[in-house]
C-alpha cells in the first residue's frame, strides 16, 4: 500500500510507474507488491497513459544495485527513471528527516528520479548517475498479518525462539517486530 508521498504526488506515482516494466507493458495488477500498489494509486485514465508510454530500455532491480532503470518514451519525450533505495538513487540530505519518520512507522522507501534524454537507448552506469532530478519518494506499508502477533505468543508459549530475519532497513524491522510483539 502506498501509505505517503513526498513530492507531488500524482508526478511521483506516475513516473514511478513508467519505470516498471509490469505496468508499462501490461493491463492487469503486477505481482510485484510495489508496482501492485502504484497500480492500486493510479486513476484508470492514469494506468492508460503509462500503458500507453513505450519502453526502450531496462536494467532490472538488482539487490546490489538497489535500484531499477528504465529508458521511457512517452509523448515523444525520451526519459530515464531510476527507482530505488534512497541512498542508491541518490536523495541526499535533504529528505533524511522523512525517510527517518516513515522507516519509523514500519514503511519502506521507495526514491525516484528522472532524466530526460535525447535518443539514448542503452543504461550505463555514468547514465544513471548524472543529471539525475528526484521527483520524489513513496513510502510503502506492508500490512502486518492480522494473526502474525497472535502466531508469535503462541510460538514463544510453546518454547520456540522466534527470530525474525529481513533484508529490510532496521527503522522498518523495529516497527515491524514491534507490531508483532518481538520487540
Amino acid at each position: 500500500t502506498v501509505a505517503d508521498v513526498f513530492g507531488d504526488r500524482h508526478s511521483v506515482i506516475q513516473y514511478a510507474s513508467l519505470g516498471s516494466r509490469d505496468l508499462v507493458e501490461s493491463d492487469g495488477l503486477p505481482e510485484n507488491p510495489f508496482d501492485s500498489a502504484l497500480y492500486n494509486a493510479q486513476s484508470a485514465p492514469d494506468r492508460r497513459t503509462v500503458h500507453k508510454s513505450k519502453l526502450i530500455a531496462e536494467r532490472p532491480f538488482d539487490p546490489e544495485r538497489r535500484k531499477n532503470s528504465a529508458i521511457v518514451e512517452q509523448n515523444g519525450t525520451r526519459m530515464l527513471i531510476v527507482r530505488g533505495a534512497p541512498e542508491a538513487v541518490g536523495t541526499g540530505k535533504d529528505h533524511e528527516e522523512w525517510i527517518e519518520a516513515r522507516g519509523a512507522e514500519g514503511c519502506r522507501i521507495l526514491a525516484i528520479a528522472t532524466k530526460t534524454l535525447t535518443n539514448e537507448t542503452l543504461i550505463t552506469n555514468d547514465l544513471e548517475k548524472t543529471g539525475l532530478e528526484i521527483v520524489g519518494l513513496i513510502a510503502y506499508k506492508d500490512p502486518v498479518k492480522a494473526d502474525a502477533a497472535e502466531a508469535v505468543r503462541t510460538a514463544e508459549k510453546l518454547g520456540v525462539r522466534v527470530i525474525m530475519l529481513t533484508g529490510d532497513a532496521p527503522d522498518v524491522a523495529a516497527a515491524v517486530g514491534h507490531e508483532v510483539g518481538l520487540l
